[in-house]
């Protein structure tokens, strides 16, 4: 059963374990190991989490864990590698790491060669506005990115054309919430952060999502938040099918 944190099983000593942490600090995930060590003893950065596989776990509960077994999945904001090594290791999946940081590819490539295991993942980068592969997949993962593109209709629209007929698609982003269903929000500089752009309203989240071909469109989660009090804004996670 998935955990809300991110384990990794791995030969390697605490010694030269510790010189691979120290290389690539500092950290902002909590990534635990079977030899004892843990990403949150190193150098950290704010904020950090220790439990980055959360959002995967309520997607897990969404649409059950037997169904994730031996899927071909694409991770759109790969990250580190949390969500994609994780669904190799577990479920056996066939994953394409999607992330525009090379830095965090080359943390992803480092944390899925410490498994051991032969892990079928191909980290790739790439925009996710215009990165398309038609019809390949059968689940795909658009969490916590959305809201970082300048142009988030042709994300989604080239995302859908890339899901396989049956596929899911799941979308973790920040929305805004007003009288106007047709209302969203410009958020460019939001905390700091100059990689924000739109909190989409749930209702344009649709259109578009059924737009590009999709269907059972649902909110699977409307999730409050510290940064958006005030704000009329929150963290959803939506999923739709092929």
């Amino acid at each position: 059963m998935l955990s809300k944190e991110f384990h990794i099983d791995t030969t390697a000593t605490k010694e030269e374990l510790r010189k691979v942490l120290e290389e690539y600090q500092p950290w902002r995930m909590g990534v635990s190991f079977s030899n004892g060590l843990n990403t949150k003893d190193f150098n950290r950065m704010e904020p950090f989490s220790d439990i980055p596989l959360n959002k995967l776990l309520m997607i897990s509960q969404h649409c059950g864990e037997d169904w994730l077994y031996n899927k071909r999945v694409l991770d759109i904001g790969s990250n580190i590698g949390y969500n994609s090594i994780t669904l190799a290791q577990q479920f056996g999946c066939s994953v394409t790491g999607l992330e525009f940081n090379p830095g965090n590819i080359e943390k992803a490539k480092m944390l899925a060669g410490l498994s051991g295991a032969d892990l079928d993942i191909d980290f790739v980068e790439g925009d996710a506005v215009t990165f398309v592969r038609h019809n390949e997949y059968d689940l795909i993962l658009h969490l916590g990115t959305l809201y970082h593109l300048a142009d988030p209709v042709n994300g989604i629209f080239n995302t859908a054309a890339s899901l396989k007929s049956g596929g899911k698609l799941y979308i973790e982003t920040s929305v805004y919430h007003s009288d106007d269903p047709n209302a969203c929000r410009f958020i460019y500089g939001l905390g700091g952060d100059t990689t924000n752009f739109w909190a989409l309203s749930p209702f344009v989240v649709e259109q578009l999502v059924t737009q590009g071909g999709l269907k059972n469109f649902e909110m699977v989660r409307d999730i409050k938040i510290k940064l958006f009090e005030g704000l009329n804004m929150s963290r959803a996670i939506f999923a739709a099918e092929k």
